[in-house]
């Protein structure tokens, strides 16, 4: 891994009215890295990545992404810029197929434009067939081929968060924060889902996962964030963090 910081999150505190959802979160991510965010239900964590990724806005503080600050960048600007994400909830589009939701994330990143498709240039035809070959090749790699032309949310909950996860790959992400994505898998699926994490870091892609099954971000996390009630408790390499009193207390109470 390499030591640059990727992300850096300073001092970010949001307040939804007077509630204040985090309070002072900062850390930094390494490219190349498995960061895992872990915490009880209401500690922040959804809220830390809608920040990241542009769908909710800070009171305070500020989101750098190679040094440069994006505060003010729309979500599709982020993802220009090589941050993609998942949702806690699946958001797949209607009735589309499997690979349709694969190639609609691949064109974010594609040349050709209106008048090239309208003409069907040969500009054209090739990227398209060039998105074709990496979505399906995206797909064998998430065990989704069988089902590319399948509707997606014809498929089981599982399956559908794998979806997710081709399609925010699609457009070749820099970063790409996961939020439970083991979600609806069983053990046989979360272990193969924790390998293809693995291998796309590999790739050169850095990762963000919250995960309730903390298990699973012990085995393959680099360094974890521990949130509670907006802040962060701690952060750390996983055994370290799960070792920490106050996170212990923060899943199973004082006096545990």
């Amino acid at each position: 891994m390499a030591d640059k910081a990727l992300l850096e999150v300073v001092e970010v505190t949001k307040y939804f009215g007077g509630l204040a959802a985090l309070q002072k979160v900062s850390f930094s991510m390494r490219e190349g890295m498995i960061m895992g965010f872990i915490g009880p239900n209401g500690a922040g964590k959804t809220t830390l990545f809608d920040i990241i990724a542009g769908f909710t806005s800070v009171t305070t503080g500020e989101i750098r992404f190679r040094e440069r600050p994006i505060n003010k960048l729309a979500p599709h600007d982020r993802r220009a810029l090589g941050i993609a994400r998942t949702f806690q909830l699946c958001r797949l589009f209607g009735n589309m197929s499997v690979i349709e939701h694969c190639l609609v994330g691949r064109h974010v990143i594609t040349c050709s434009g209106i008048v090239d498709a309208a003409l069907q240039l040969c500009k054209h035809r090739s990227e398209e067939k060039e998105i074709w070959d990496s979505a399906m090749q995206l797909l064998a790699k998430v065990g989704l081929e069988g089902d590319a032309l399948q509707p997606a949310l014809s498929l089981p909950f599982g399956k559908q968060r794998l979806v997710e996860v081709a399609r925010a790959l699609s457009a070749k992400p820099t970063l790409l924060l996961l939020d439970e994505p083991g979600s609806g898998l069983s053990a046989e699926e979360l272990k193969k889902l924790g390998e293809f994490i693995c291998n796309i870091r590999g790739e050169g892609v850095t990762i963000g996962i919250i995960e309730h099954r903390v298990g699973f971000l012990v085995d393959i996390a680099d360094w974890i964030v521990a949130l509670n009630l907006g802040e962060k408790v701690t952060e750390g390499p996983p055994a370290q963090v799960m070792n920490n009193q106050a996170v212990i207390e923060a899943y199973l109470g004082k006096g545990a």
